[in-house]
């Protein structure tokens, strides 16, 4: 008797022959249904080509579908264990490609007088390269050269600072942390 590795490819198994012997009219009995390959008795009397291609494709289109059915089987029970860190990872990037954010960003830059100064910037953008060309744009007007830009952090539309701002005391923390990266 086969010892079997996975309960739900079991239960699909037993299930598919229960419905085979059931099957109305032409019911297949317990014999019929232990063969599991084409070598029997049964199939080998074929003599037409036909009949017996037939036979053949119908046996490989079945195993085709237990063998999608038993990997449909397999991949639910792995994904019931991994499906909440799958999800969130595919829904931590989804929400990181659309999802506009808000980034404290340092920028190390050259004034009109031509001296090296060092300046914080409060950013929304989608991407990282969003906000480095954002800065560029913010330092040009103001006529200054942006020497070096670095992300000190960002904040997703779920959090406070994204929807009233990066408060006092965080901003004073995040310019140092800056200052400290671009030097």
């Amino acid at each position: 008797m086969y010892e079997w590795k996975n309960k739900n490819i079991k239960s699909q198994f037993e299930m598919q022959k229960m419905v085979a012997k059931n099957n109305g009219v032409s019911s297949f009995t317990e014999e019929e249904l232990s063969a599991l390959n084409l070598k029997t008795k049964n199939f080998t009397s074929i003599h037409d080509p036909q009949v017996k291609r037939l036979v053949e494709l119908a046996f490989i289109r079945g195993t085709l579908n237990g063998l999608q059915l038993a990997d449909t089987q397999s991949e639910a029970v792995s994904d019931d264990k991994k499906s909440a860190v799958v999800i969130t990872k595919q829904v931590e990037v989804q929400k990181a490609v659309n999802e506009e954010r808000l980034y404290f960003v340092a920028c190390k830059i050259r004034n009109r007088q031509d001296k090296v100064v060092y300046t914080n910037l409060m950013l929304k953008a989608r991407t990282d390269a969003e906000v480095e060309s954002m800065a560029s744009s913010e330092c040009s007007i103001k006529h200054q050269t942006l020497i070096q830009c670095k992300i000190i952090k960002s904040y997703g539309t779920d959090t406070m600072q994204f929807q009233f701002g990066i408060g006092t005391k965080d901003q004073t923390a995040l310019a140092a942390l800056g200052k400290k990266m671009l030097q």
